[in-house]
């Protein structure tokens, strides 16, 4: 890596405190999962020398430090409860992946099917089920379900929008169907929460706040986009708030790309270049159409400052990003695009992380050379060269552990050095990775199948792993939880909990 200035103001993230005063590497029997808890008699003990009580202070000093910091990373959505020593098995459901996470209840999906099931999320006992019909389409919805909102922290899922999808065209000409309905149910019971006509076939559906924006076709093949209320109460109905008609035909949307994506104060819905409506209105907004731009994608920084980059035409990114201060001043122009990991403690906030293409290939692909910027001035930190493959997974305490091309490596964000790195054989899907502020958990290939490895998030150091067996030998994700690490691949899915 090489050297920078000094440190500035941005990114969040967050890790363990050091290898010091872990307990060694889990080799023994599973153990119940629990905060580690070391208890001082301070008062009625003789003092026999200076440096006992000297090793005793700081000791408590160490605690203490734990203690806050576990305090805070209590409130870091994405953090799994602590996870001491090996997991074990709580539930498995056969040919189901995960589909969503919520508070108690995990949504899952079998495509022989395409039936979703709601379970316990502790017990894995089935809540309830839904079959999907040959022209209807199901997806969950949560406050990070719309595309401008990436679930850098992920929201629990809260509804699940079942409606018939628009997918028939003869040549150029849309075929338009019948007046239907989006039919919003509970995530968690199953029990359907509100009806939602339309004029005719669905184009997409995403929450807003509190309420849910639909857009479909009219009779005359228009896009008609409207926000709805949900019932406040068993007794209430859902209440349209606005509806608006766009100019556009759907066959030219179609052609050039299509976008339907809630930002902070407007939905940009058409293609590229036309008018966003105002969120709260459904008036047009011609002052925030963007020429070249389909969609943006947001994410807020410590501090309040939000990062922005954007997407072309062809839904490829543009390889530059924007800082929008929180208080409203001069917006950073930034050569590459937020490089953020999917759990993030907040931890140097002076510090944020890019990808900067050298070519526009490398800005449509997501590729190019890892920088660390000061987000206040766009100054550059350091430069962590191509890491081709490589992706950011969590960052703790300062620490961002990376993962992909055949290794982890875990970087000092503030400095850009690697702390620790470790060659693995395949570590699953698109590469994941779950924490609890102490460890890091990946999968890795073992013979013919894959195996769940934890390692010391300071030293790389691996603490315990637990053997999947034949599970997910063509590829494994992992889902965090409250209750454990959920395992799914082809296969079907597996709870392994403290």
């Amino acid at each position: 890596m090489s050297g920078g200035g000094a440190a500035g103001d941005a990114v969040e993230v967050e890790l363990d405190e050091g290898p010091g005063d872990r307990p060694a590497s889990g080799t023994g029997e599973p153990r119940r999962a629990r905060r580690r808890r070391l208890w001082f008699v301070a008062a009625g003990l003789a003092v026999v020398a200076a440096v006992v009580v000297t090793s005793a202070v700081m000791t408590a000093d160490d605690q203490r430090r734990e203690r806050d910091r576990r305090e805070a990373l209590a409130g870091v959505q994405g953090l799994l409860p602590p996870l001491d020593g090996p997991l074990e098995e709580a539930w498995s459901v056969d040919g189901a992946q995960v589909d969503a996470v919520g508070r108690e209840v995990v949504v899952l999906l079998t495509p022989r099917d395409w039936r979703l099931t709601g379970v316990d999320l502790r017990t894995g006992e089935q809540l309830w089920t839904r079959p999907t019909a040959d022209d209807e389409t199901c997806r969950t919805l949560s406050a990070q379900s719309a595309p401008g909102r990436p679930a850098l922290d992920a929201a629990p899922v809260e509804l699940v929008a079942c409606y018939r999808f628009f997918a028939t065209v003869e040549g150029n000409r849309v075929v338009v169907g019948e007046p239907t309905s989006v039919t919003l149910l509970d995530a968690t019971t199953g029990a359907e929460v509100a009806t939602v006509p339309t004029p005719a076939d669905v184009l997409g559906v995403e929450l807003a706040g509190p309420d849910v924006v639909v857009a479909s076709l009219d009779q005359e093949g228009a896009v008609v986009v409207s926000r709805w209320a949900l019932p406040g109460g068993p007794d209430e109905v859902a209440r349209e708030v606005w509806t608006q008609r766009l100019p556009e035909p759907l066959e030219r949307i179609d052609r050039t790309g299509w976008v339907f994506h809630v930002e902070t104060d407007v939905l940009r819905v058409g293609t590229v270049g036309s008018v966003p409506l105002d969120l709260a209105t459904g008036e047009p907004q011609p002052e925030a159409a963007r020429d070249g731009v389909l969609y943006t994608m947001a994410a807020t920084l410590p501090g309040g400052a939000r990062v922005e980059w954007d997407f072309d035409a062809r839904a490829f990114g543009t390889g530059v990003s924007r800082v929008v201060p929180a208080d409203g001043g001069g917006v950073v122009e930034l050569d590459g695009v937020p490089w953020l990991p999917a759990v993030t403690d907040g931890s140097e906030p002076g510090v944020l992380l890019l990808r900067r293409p050298s070519s526009s290939t490398d800005a449509a692909s997501g590729r190019g050379e890892v920088v660390a910027v000061d987000p206040a001035s766009g100054a550059d930190l350091w430069s962590g060269g191509r890491m081709a493959g490589m992706e950011p997974l969590v960052q703790v305490d300062g620490i961002l552990v990376t993962a992909g091309a055949g290794k982890v490596v875990a970087l000092d964000v503030h400095s850009g050095d690697v702390v620790w790195q470790d060659a693995v054989d395949g570590i699953g899907w698109s590469p994941t990775a779950l924490t609890d502020g102490d460890v890091v958990v990946v999968t890795e290939r073992a013979g013919a199948g894959m195996v769940l490895v934890a390692r010391d998030l300071g030293t790389g150091v691996v603490r315990w792993q637990v053997p999947l067996g034949g599970v997910g030998a063509d590829g494994v994700g992992l889902v965090g939880s409250g209750a454990g690490v959920l395992v799914s691949s082809s296969d079907g899915t597996v709870l392994l909990a403290p």
